[in-house]
């Protein structure tokens, strides 16, 4: 004995639609999402001149994203260090740790005899953020599966 049944109408189409609209809603999601957490990584992260602020990039792949500091220090400010030599082009006149510590008022040879000491303390400013993921993208995931529900019900 079997059993036949047939899709027709728009259920069939709806079916049809599902692939084309899950990627869609999706990649959406993605997006909204992740420049919401850009936003967030930008705001949080610690700043005096700017430039690790302005070293935040997003890269977006079709069902993924990254979010990332592209300047080098940037691991040394999330994770601390340990005891360790300034590079001396940071300590030139144009370099990062020169120009944070004139416009704090500090010497950057004092601050850099410093580092060389006692290393720097940790700012996990991203690692807060990744805390709160869920609670930034869930409402963009949630109104996707909602999209891809309506399209459905269609």
């Amino acid at each position: 004995m079997q059993i036949n049944f047939e899709l027709k109408g728009k259920l069939l189409q709806a079916m049809k639609d599902i692939p084309g609209t899950v990627t869609t809603e999706i990649q959406k999601a993605v997006k909204d999402s992740s420049t919401v957490i850009q936003q967030e990584v930008k705001l949080k992260a610690p700043t005096s001149i700017g430039t690790l602020r302005k070293s935040i990039k997003r890269d977006l792949g079709l069902m993924s994203a990254s979010i990332y500091p592209t300047v080098e220090y940037a691991k040394y400010v999330h994770g601390g260090s340990r005891p360790h030599w300034i590079p001396k082009r940071e300590l030139a006149k144009g370099g990062s740790l020169y120009r944070w510590a004139k416009k704090k008022g500090l010497n950057p040879f004092a601050i850099a005899a410093g580092i060389a000491r006692k290393g720097t303390k940790a700012n996990p400013w991203i690692k807060e953020i990744f805390n709160r993921t869920n609670e930034l993208i869930h409402p963009f995931f949630q109104k996707a599966v909602d999209n891809i529900i309506s399209k459905m019900k269609g």
